[in-house]
């Protein structure tokens, strides 16, 4: 459930932004951030498939809705019926069927892609339209090689390159191609890349109406995820408030 509910939150960060024939991609990414976040709020209602070569699942319909601060309501529908809110200082997950209710902290490494994804989108993604037909347009993200930093360096160090190469203060200084490949080459060997599963993003976008109609991930394990749009509004932020009279009888399991 928690790798389905990033997933989720993932998708919305890329949603329902204006958009120009002529505007480059990361502008039109840096406009999807600034309406997604708002204070104001937003919600989504969505329909979510997933297939993967040893694996189907019927659709789940659901709603999101999003606030400024990585604040979030999310709810799926039967057969899941749970229910997850992020009001800013704690994350409650709601089981309707087991009739309880988990709070956990919020990290500031919780939901990386909501926070990530627009903050470093330009480090972290690459980003080209792929189609462009008379009423819709496909653009697709395509995640970069993510370095750990520790690895890095200590390849810098066993390599003996120069030590203003090291992070997090790199010196702007060129390579030779053989210090470049013997520099990969040892990331390469140390896992100094990190494991990212996601192969890449592709968003269909009506032109006419300006809206996202889905949103497909693909991963190098093959699974395919895709979130088709069925309608949007505007959220209120009562939903970020948990109804204790509702869930007076839901037992609550406190993990901070």
């Amino acid at each position: 459930m928690k790798n389905l509910t990033l997933i989720i939150i993932h998708f919305f960060c890329l949603f329902n932004f204006g958009l120009s024939q002529h505007q480059d991609t990361n502008k039109i990414l840096e406009q999807a951030f600034k309406k997604i976040n708002s204070q104001n709020g937003f919600n989504i209602e969505f329909e979510y498939n997933y297939n993967a070569p040893a694996f189907n699942n019927n659709p789940i319909t659901g709603n999101i809705a999003l606030f400024d601060n990585n604040r979030f309501y999310l709810k799926f529908n039967d057969p899941t019926n749970i229910i997850q809110i992020n009001d800013g200082k704690k994350l409650m997950t709601i089981m309707i069927h087991e009739k309880e209710i988990t709070i956990d902290t919020v990290s500031n490494t919780s939901f990386f892609f909501l926070r990530e994804l627009f903050v470093n989108y330009k480090n972290k993604f690459t980003s080209k339209i792929i189609a462009d037909f008379n009423k819709q347009l496909s653009i697709e993200l395509t995640p970069k090689k993510s370095i750990n930093q520790l690895i890095y360096n200590h390849c810098v160090n066993i390599l003996n390159l120069p030590s203003c190469l090291q992070f997090p203060n790199q010196c702007r200084i060129g390579l030779s191609k053989e210090n470049t490949a013997s520099l990969n080459k040892c990331l390469e060997e140390n896992n100094g890349y990190e494991k990212i599963d996601i192969e890449k993003i592709i968003i269909d976008i009506d032109k006419e109406s300006y809206l996202i109609k889905s949103v497909t991930q693909q991963n190098k394990n093959q699974g395919i995820g895709k979130i088709s749009i069925i309608n949007t509004s505007t959220a209120n932020q009562k939903c970020l408030q948990l109804d204790t009279i509702k869930y007076s009888k839901f037992e609550i399991i406190d993990l901070r």
